[in-house]
């Protein structure tokens, strides 16, 4: 094997082929300098990944719109847009993008700022490739981690939503867990279901969800106007980005504040039953800070190395996120007792998770428990009076939006007294239930 060098203060690749096999991820590779940027894609090829290299910011956004990829290894220092800019504008893409940042401007305040702008990690050149291998395979299991995060919170919540569906007789409360998870799962920050009145003649705002949206319960909507009663009409979703400027339909309620909006038909069985509108209002940020990640990832522990010397990176390290802080030039058993610390505070944080979803669980199942008891007799376990009053009340309500009577039948057993009293208190109670 021999070493390459790249010019001065570039990047050293060793040459040698890996064995061919399946793609271990796939690396969006952005720097302006092409035979670098070749070189690189071409080692990162032979190393397995699926690598494909951009030479601007613009260009790697657009790559990024067009295909999902697992890591963002970008320049710091590029024209037009630089490192830092593009993790941000990625991110945004991508919020589970892992971004690397490849600099020859070593400072700790910079590996600081990218870091807190969603960067995942960086490295300084020049290096060797055999350097940069464990910051990818380390940025690849974060990917993956990330995701089965994601995919395990949306799996939780489409089963919670079809508990509800399938144990919930409320129609209300069928719809408020709908939208719940509508909110919680497409990162909206606005959520209106409307459904259609019994003459068909309107559309009326059954659940709503984000700040200061509740007056608009029980707001009705003719059929032949707003962008709602399009999509019920021609039972198609729409999207719309910015102001409203479309003839199909005209924006009742319109708002600067709306960036995007997307209104898509709820049809069981090919019938129209309500449509469900979502907004994203104002600009988020695209990137995740470190004290977002952990938020995702609760138990990461991180321990950053830098070649700085001054407290005030170190400071802004912690305050970051990150678990502690070692500064160059530094002994093998500085990083070994710092992994040591890393791991048994790591083996704490996952200890405490547990410990806290075993309680979660029990007091969920002692409140399901004292949720039943308040609407149920303890002794028989049949529906009481609150439940009756509860139930009643919730019919009034949904007859005041919708031109409906409410009819109330009394069941009433004569002499059941008798029962007990010959057949015993035991045979009575199997008699009601």
């Amino acid at each position: 094997m021999s070493d390459r060098f790249i010019g001065p203060g570039q990047v050293t690749l060793p040459f040698s082929e890996a064995p061919p096999g399946a793609s271990i991820g796939s690396v969006l590779l952005v720097d302006d300098e092409a035979e670098l940027r070749t070189l690189l894609v071409s080692a990162l090829t032979t190393r397995g990944y699926e690598a494909v290299g951009c030479a601007s910011g613009a260009q790697a956004l657009a790559e990024l719109e067009a295909k999902n990829f697992d890591i963002l290894l970008t320049d710091l220092m590029m024209s037009e847009m630089d490192g830092i800019e593009l993790i941000s504008a990625a991110l945004f893409i991508d919020p589970h993008l892992v971004g690397i940042i490849m600099t020859g401007q070593g400072t700790i305040q910079t590996a600081v700022d990218a870091m807190q702008q969603g960067a995942f990690d960086y490295i300084l050149k020049p290096f060797q490739l055999e350097s940069l291998m464990p910051v990818l395979t380390r940025a690849i299991n974060e990917r993956r981690l990330r995701l089965e995060n994601l995919e395990l919170r949306e799996t939780l919540a489409i089963y919670e939503l079809s508990q509800t569906i399938a144990f919930t007789p409320d129609v209300q409360t069928v719809l408020s867990k709908l939208a719940d998870a509508a909110l919680e799962q497409s990162d909206a920050d606005e959520v209106s279901i409307l459904l259609p009145t019994v003459d068909g003649t309107e559309l009326y705002v059954a659940a709503v969800r984000g700040a200061k949206r509740e007056r608009l319960l029980g707001e009705r909507i003719p059929f032949a106007e707003s962008i709602a009663s399009w999509v019920a009409r021609e039972r198609t979703g729409v999207i719309l980005n910015g102001a409203v400027q479309d003839d199909r339909f005209v924006a009742l309620w319109p708002r600067a504040d709306i960036r995007s909006s997307i209104s898509v038909p709820m049809q069981v069985a090919k019938k129209l039953v309500g449509v469900m509108s979502l907004n994203v209002t104002g600009l988020k940020r695209g990137a995740e800070s470190l004290s977002q990640v952990h938020r995702d990832c609760p138990d990461t522990v991180v321990v950053m190395i830098s070649g700085g010397q001054t407290i005030e990176s170190a400071i802004a390290a912690i305050r970051g996120g990150a678990f502690d802080y070692l500064m160059k030039p530094l002994e093998l058993s500085h990083i070994e007792a710092a992994v040591d610390r890393a791991y048994r505070h790591h083996v704490l944080l996952r200890e405490k998770r547990n410990y806290e979803n075993n309680l979660e669980e029990l007091v969920r199942e002692r409140t399901a428990q004292i949720e039943h008891l308040a609407y149920h007799d303890a002794l028989t376990d049949l529906p009481n009076r609150a439940l009756f009053l509860d139930r009643l009340s919730q019919a009034l309500n949904a007859a005041s939006r919708q031109p409906h009577l409410v009819g109330v039948m009394l069941l009433s057993l004569d002499r059941f007294k008798k029962i007990d009293d010959t057949l015993g208190h035991l045979m009575g109670d199997l008699a009601w239930v």
